[in-house]
């Protein structure tokens, strides 16, 4: 079956490819024959509740593959409930956030190559490409294991679904792993106040104190939500820190 896989954009000179994205993984984009491979089941995984202006992780993960080398699909979702967590706030434009599982890398073992890109930079639609790389054969996962995570943040209270379009498997050898099974993910987003809360642990404690002394001290790589601010000078800082120290 000839299938004309999508593709994403990558960081070129630093800045983000124009135009259509299509996945630049070459060996995703061949005529193949018919495969030869078990098909395998992919599940997307998340806490069916989020809330309003908190960031979360949907993971993809599959099982029962043999000879895994690439992947390519469209996560679709709802850009009036959700949107994707910008992993690089300075840059202009939206970086989606994503981390790779250790499927493909055999637990960072070998090089793979990763892309995540909005579609035509338009809301409702990610495009996203992982692939082995070189000589490499291909993975199996006789059990569930996690390809890769995609973050989002939601915008807005209501129920919204997530679910896949153009999406494939490759072998090794470039042959598609038909007879896949994709699954859908479905999330109801509800209102919280996350005041306080700077590490949106859905609790207020030594956590937030900690996190926001680090990041006073430039001593942090984790994620401080804006949205935790108590005064309404848009910044975290020791109001916070005091607030979960009086918690």
């Amino acid at each position: 079956m000839n299938r004309q896989v999508p593709a994403c954009a990558g960081k070129q000179s630093g800045k983000w490819m124009p135009g259509r994205i299509r996945v630049m993984i070459c060996l995703l984009l061949l005529f193949c024959p018919a495969a030869s491979n078990a098909a395998g089941s992919i599940q997307i995984q998340a806490a069916a509740t989020q809330f309003v202006g908190g960031e979360f992780r949907v993971d993809i993960l599959i099982h029962s593959v043999n000879d895994l080398y690439g992947m390519a699909f469209d996560l679709l979702y709802d850009p009036d409930v959700l949107e994707p967590a910008d992993a690089d706030p300075g840059v202009p434009g939206i970086q989606p956030k994503i981390q790779e599982g250790g499927l493909f890398s055999q637990n960072g073992a070998d090089p793979t190559y990763l892309k995540v890109a909005l579609e035509d930079g338009m809301p409702g639609n990610l495009v996203i490409g992982l692939s082995r790389s070189g000589d490499a054969a291909g993975v199996t996962a006789a059990e569930q294991a996690l390809c890769l995570s995609v973050f989002f943040r939601a915008r807005h209270q209501g129920n919204t679904a997530f679910a896949v379009d153009r999406q494939g498997l490759r072998d090794f050898l470039n042959q598609e792993i038909s007879g896949t099974s994709w699954g859908q993910l479905a999330v109801n987003v509800q209102e919280y106040n996350w005041i306080g809360d700077v590490d949106q642990s859905m609790s207020i404690d030594l956590g937030d104190v900690l996190l926001v002394l680090k990041a006073l001290s430039g001593s942090t790589e984790k994620s401080i939500y804006v949205n935790a601010d108590i005064d309404g000078d848009g910044k975290i800082g020791m109001e916070e820190a005091i607030r979960a120290l009086q918690e």
